[in-house]
């Protein structure tokens, strides 16, 4: 019996029992599911599976007839109805005829520092395809990933490792890069290699890792003769563009308009 005991909890916390949920601090998202799920106002929650984990989404419909989908990813420690950033941006798009899906990403807790989250990398692929395959059941051709922090690495590094096939573009909010870690978070290695459209948009007072390498993110996609990358700044704004919502939001909008 003491032997049974020990093997569960050794799978447990290998992740063996979590279907797949592998690093992901499971307690951690369980909090976030029973704060946001009931709390869903605008849209609906739904249930994807990745590699056998079962994760929540909020899928929204576009008020008019779709233009398309977009998949949101949010930043670390979040949720995919984080009041800055993605709420605002997963409510405003559907309203502008985009169908807006907005995923629960791993996650790892607070006591955890930046470069810890690289192992997230691993499994933040399999959300993004459950994402992928939800969306064009439902007849979605135009597909986009928006991605804040560590969702924007989390996507840029999706389309590194698996393609373009399906995605017609990549908006990085606020995507930071951290050396002397996993070189995925390092993400000019990730532009240098991306010639989809890109929208690189930061704030002026953003993060370190934001703001002050934006040159060297730029310098990347144009080593990658990226000439559908494009950087723009939004004076004041922080990383969570505090007071400069409405801004974020109409930048996105008319990049989505061009694609």
């Amino acid at each position: 019996m003491k032997l049974r005991v020990c093997l569960f909890m050794f799978l447990v916390f290998t992740g063996l029992l979590a279907g797949g949920a592998g690093a992901t601090d499971l307690a951690m998202e369980r909090r976030w599911q029973e704060a946001v799920i009931d709390q869903v106002v605008v849209g609906n929650v739904h249930w994807l599976d990745a590699d056998g984990y079962r994760f929540y989404s909020i899928y929204t419909e576009a008020d008019s007839s779709p233009k398309g989908a977009v998949i949101i990813m949010h930043g670390m420690r979040r949720h995919p109805d984080w009041p800055d950033v993605i709420a605002p941006l997963r409510t405003a798009l559907a309203k502008q005829g985009w169908a807006t899906l907005s995923l629960q990403m791993p996650v790892l807790g607070f006591d955890t520092g930046m470069r810890d989250h690289s192992v997230l990398l691993n499994e933040s692929p399999a959300r993004i395809w459950a994402a992928i395959g939800f969306l064009k059941k439902r007849d979605h051709k135009k597909i986009v990933l928006i991605g804040h922090g560590l969702g924007a690495i989390m996507g840029a590094s999706y389309l590194v490792e698996n393609g373009k096939k399906d995605i017609a573009g990549l908006a990085a909010i606020g995507m930071y890069m951290l050396n002397y870690t996993d070189p995925r978070m390092w993400t000019p290695d990730l532009l240098v290699k991306l010639r989809l459209p890109i929208l690189d948009i930061y704030g002026q007072m953003d993060q370190y890792g934001v703001e002050h390498d934006k040159e060297v993110r730029a310098q990347a996609a144009a080593r990658a003769n990226n000439r559908r990358y494009r950087q723009v700044m939004i004076s004041q704004a922080d990383h969570d563009f505090t007071g400069h919502g409405d801004e974020l939001v109409d930048h996105i909008k008319r990049w989505l308009e061009e694609l």
